[in-house]
């Protein structure tokens, strides 16, 4: 099981180790879909719109998929998976 965690700061590169027996991550607040501008139909705030094609999955172009937390209305919580 999981026993410690390593942090390190991006803006100097320290770094410091803490024990812990339990993790729970948070994402998906904001999406990180600025590479995919230009190739399937997102939201202003860019989370991919799905549920346009065939399968309720799909984006706007046939055979591409979003899962997860970067989709238009999935629930944010890591929880409600």
């Amino acid at each position: 099981g999981l026993t410690s965690a390593t942090f390190r700061k991006r803006a100097d590169g320290s770094s410091h180790r803490l024990d812990i027996r339990h993790l729970f991550l948070f994402i998906g607040a904001d999406p990180n879909s600025d590479w995919l501008e230009g190739c399937v139909a997102t939201d202003p705030q860019g989370f991919v719109e799905t549920g346009g094609g065939v399968l309720p999955l799909e984006t706007n172009v046939p055979g591409v998929f979003a899962i997860g937390d970067v989709r238009k209305g999935s629930t944010k919580r890591v929880a409600a998976a």
